[in-house]
């Protein structure tokens, strides 16, 4: 029922209120005036009736002999003399004297209402004169019947037994009833008049209330029908649930209203609790008041669990109490963070593989490096002074693995300190992590005289941010290094597309690296062996960091004294988990 019709339906409640409300008011005063106007006949009846019987004795007494016809002749001389000047009492009222003669009613009185002279008559058996048959029969009282005329009349009745007359005091049950007749339709009109005056009233004052509640479950309804999260309202059973809520659960409305969210869900939750229990007692809960959150398993149409998390709040509809209830779709969050959490557990595996890597690069090898570095710079102190021409290629080789000694040690130093990955990864911008590792090699740079541009701006990368900003520092530093004698020296740090997926790179103009070496230039002191300068720790660390993400990592160049440029990928999202495994 809309509101509208709610309304017009309480303008005629309150119509019929008003109209029984008259109704029974006239009733009742109806019933108290024909009491009184009953009462007052009697009176007057029984009144007429003695003094007619007084009358008559006197009559009878003194009169005897003095009127012919006797002491009856005289007193019916003097009630029709006093008759005659009688008008009678309200428009109908009126006294009648009879007597019978045989099975004859013969009127002595001249009637208000007819020409009727003291010589008319009425059978006694006919259905006329019900109250002069009653007072001739010997009997007083009152009732309601047909007179003379055949017209419904309030008379009261009583005999006059010394002279065998019956007298009857009556009105027109009409005229009786007139006044409230009158009234009725006087107060109908009037509160007819103030009824349709209130129901315009109340129609003005009650229309934009109705408006507003017609607004408000037009919003409503919006509101349900268009919410992204699943909505389902719950008394007894499950009243509603919008397009969202049955795509949820794979199927139609008509297929879930009229059942419960245990219908839907695993006969248990995770929690060890059953789920017909459960639901029943969250939604006794939220309806008292006590608002719900928790997290819930759902069941597809297809038997696949769905994770959810629901609220639940009371909400009041039409007086009647429900639950309003949202579910919210969490299963790729749920399996995001389980996934998140086996990343942190496959990184912590990396981390110890890590530390045996580097413990056996900083401490097994620090120690003879250091012994062959001072072995080496006291035995270049030594050829040194000596004039010999046939030793002076052998110091020059000799100083040059001085010096990459020096610098390998330094890099194992490097090395042991970041050699730990243990950060959960993160989602970073590219140029950013860019430029925080062109100022870490910022002296190296000064030094080179290199032009180092982020030529890609934005991008993202998911990963350990530090250990990433580690990669684009080695990588780096590895290409300023090997400029060699270049006029121009360049490097550029970006990102290129390459089937479907980032590639972000370091290219430089350097020297260039031997196609022959490209499967192992990342394998530790592979450069040494291919006769260029450095140590390869560094790349070798890249390698084992880019690894860890699951990603890989490679070099491009045409050759010597052309350049190299050195590439690399990092899954997305939950790839670098399935990717480090």
């Amino acid at each position: 029922m809309t509101h509208r019709w709610r309304l017009l339906l309480l303008s005629g409640i309150a119509t019929a209120i008003a109209v029984a409300a008259i109704l029974v008011t006239l009733v009742a005063l109806y019933g108290v005036g024909f009491e009184q106007q009953r009462e007052r006949l009697i009176e007057t009846a029984h009144s007429q009736a003695r003094l007619i019987e007084a009358i008559a004795d006197f009559n009878a007494r003194y009169s005897e002999q003095d009127v012919p016809g006797g002491a009856f002749a005289a007193t019916m001389t003097q009630i029709r003399t006093a008759h005659g000047r009688f008008q009678g009492f309200g428009e109908t009222g009126e006294f009648t004297l009879a007597k019978r003669d045989g099975d004859q009613i013969v009127f002595l009185l001249q009637h208000r209402h007819t020409n009727l002279s003291d010589s008319a008559s009425v059978p006694f058996a006919s259905d006329l004169a019900a109250p002069m048959q009653r007072a001739l029969s010997g009997k007083s009282g009152t009732l309601v019947g047909r007179d003379y005329r055949g017209v419904d009349v309030l008379a009261a009745y009583e005999p006059v037994l010394p002279l065998g007359l019956g007298i009857v005091a009556k009105i027109d049950l009409a005229e009786v009833r007139a006044p409230y007749i009158r009234a009725g339709l006087l107060s109908g009109g009037v509160s007819l008049v103030i009824i349709i005056m209130g129901v315009w009233a109340f129609q003005r004052i009650g229309n934009p209330l109705i408006r507003r509640l017609e607004q408000n479950e037009r919003r409503y309804r919006t509101v349900f029908e268009s919410s992204s999260d699943a909505l389902v309202l719950i008394g007894e059973t499950l009243e509603q649930c919008n397009p969202p809520a049955c795509r949820l659960f794979g199927v139609d409305s008509k297929d879930i209203v009229g059942g419960t969210l245990a219908d839907v869900s695993p006969p248990t939750q995770p929690d060890g609790l059953g789920s017909a229990q459960e639901i029943r007692a969250r939604t006794l809960d939220a309806m008292s008041g006590v608002a719900q959150a928790f997290h819930w398993q759902c069941l597809h149409k297809d038997g696949s669990l769905i994770e959810t998390e629901v609220t639940m709040n009371a909400l009041e509809v039409d007086d009647r109490q429900l639950v309003l209830t949202s579910l919210r779709d969490v299963t790729a969050e749920r399996e995001a963070e389980r996934e998140r959490e086996q990343l942190v557990l496959e990184l912590r595996a990396r981390n110890a593989e890590m530390e045996r890597f580097t413990y056996t690069v900083s401490h097994d090898l620090k120690s003879p490096l250091i012994t062959i570095q001072g072995f080496l710079g006291l035995l270049q102190r030594d050829m040194e002074h000596e004039d010999a021409e046939r030793v002076k290629e052998d110091v020059e080789r000799i100083g040059s693995a001085t010096k990459t000694m020096g610098r390998l040690l330094e890099e194992l130093l490097n090395l042991s300190r970041v050699g730990r990955i243990v950060n959960p990864p993160e989602e970073a911008t590219f140029d950013v992590l860019a430029q925080e590792a062109k100022e870490r090699v910022g002296g190296e740079i000064s030094r080179c005289g290199a032009q180092v541009d982020i030529v890609r701006q934005g991008g993202t990368i998911i990963g350990d941010r530090a250990r990433l900003v580690d990669v684009l520092q080695n990588l780096i530093s590895n290409a300023v290094k090997f400029m060699g004698q270049q006029a121009d020296p360049r490097v550029e740090i970006g990102i290129r597309k390459a089937n479907g997926e980032e590639v972000y790179y370091v290219r430089d103009n350097g020297s260039g690296i031997d196609p022959a070496y490209h499967e192992k230039i990342f394998g530790l002191f592979d450069k040494l062996d291919a006769g260029t300068e450095g140590s390869g720790v560094g790349l070798a660390l890249v390698k084992q960091i880019i690894d860890v993400h699951g990603g890989s990592v490679w070099v491009e160049s045409e050759g010597k004294g052309q350049g190299a440029c050195f590439c690399f990928t990092m899954p997305r999202g939950s790839e670098n988990i399935s990717a480090a495994r």
